[in-house]
């Protein structure tokens, strides 16, 4: 059985090369190889929200999530 971490997410990225993007762009990866695609989905007039999934058996949310929060924030605080 793969031990290895997937994760997908549906982009909502500021900047000129996604931001006037009609369509969703989907990023997908294991571990440190991803791909980023343009998804078939078109973007709607609610606010662009990113969805992070991450998929693994026995995954300790609590832990992923102050892990995240804490990176994010390190990362604003570098901004």
């Amino acid at each position: 059985m793969s031990k290895s971490l997937n994760y997908v997410c549906v982009c909502a990225i500021p900047g000129d090369h996604v931001a006037g993007k009609a369509h969703q762009v989907m990023l997908q990866g294991v571990h440190e190889l991803y791909e980023l695609d343009q998804s078939p989905q078109v973007w709607g007039e609610e606010p662009r929200v990113n969805h992070l999934v991450f998929i693994w058996r026995n995954l300790d949310k609590e832990i992923l999530q102050e892990q995240f929060i804490s990176t994010v924030l390190k990362v604003g605080d570098r901004n």
